[in-house]
């Protein structure tokens, strides 16, 4: 067994093998629910999601002998500081929970 190749999503055929490897790799579960591919698409393409107006975006493919075995996304986004001077970040500087005095807005009062 070979080892693994990390290569950047660049075209288009790259982006279809990104959405749909999920599919794959589940192919077996029962209780896997595969997403639309559409709309899989049309959140991961600038032109249809604002997101990538305010953020920097980089998918890559993870294969190993020829095959796709993994997918990674990172994303940096802009706006994020200043949210988190507004008191609405989720994470503090070292990646955990919510920072003290933070409401979280998903939750009842």
């Amino acid at each position: 067994m070979g080892g693994v190749t990390i290569l950047p999503v660049t075209t288009p055929a790259e982006l279809d093998r990104f959405i749909r490897l999920p599919m794959r790799l589940n192919a077996g579960d029962p209780n896997y629910i595969a997403p639309l591919v559409v709309e899989r698409r049309e959140a991961l393409t600038p032109k249809t999601n604002p997101f990538f107006a305010h953020a920097e975006v980089q998918l890559w493919l993870a294969v190993r002998d020829g095959r796709d075995v993994g997918r990674i996304s990172a994303q940096i986004d802009r706006l994020m500081p200043e949210r988190s001077r507004q008191g609405r970040a989720l994470r503090d500087d070292r990646g955990r929970g919510r920072p003290r005095g933070v409401r979280c807005p998903l939750r009842r009062r």
